[in-house]
């Protein structure tokens, strides 16, 4: 008895940002179905459109290269498996967020001045 594609998700997205080459790589767990493929979708928090839209999909793997443009990022991703259209639940989600203009190669970390006084 073979799972049903909708009964599963897709596990352990991540994605490495490969800021020389631009390039964001995204992978994840194989959903364990025979011909199953792969949708990804994105977000942009920097427009004002707040939904998901489809950004690629019939990935055959699990795995996904994306060229990054642009001089700042603020990204979300998930993916989702099909199979004869029938979709697997989301995926974890995942954030990309850059701001070539202030050189942060930490990602997530937010700079914060020095708090030099100490609080009395």
């Amino acid at each position: 008895q073979q799972n049903d594609i909708q009964n599963l998700s897709v596990k352990n997205l991540s994605v490495y940002v490969d800021k020389e080459n631009n390039v964001a790589r995204f992978t994840w767990d194989d959903i364990g179905i025979e011909g199953a493929q792969y949708s990804i979708f994105v977000k942009n928090n920097l427009s004002g459109n707040s939904g998901y839209e489809l950004l690629e999909g019939n990935i055959g793997s699990n795995e996904y290269t994306m060229n990054l443009t642009g001089s700042s990022a603020d990204l979300e991703f998930y993916v989702r498996a099909n199979k004869d259209d029938k979709y697997s639940g989301k995926s974890n989600i995942v954030n990309i967020k850059f701001d070539s203009n202030e050189d942060n190669s930490g990602g997530e970390e937010e700079n914060k001045p020095e708090e030099d006084t100490p609080i009395e």
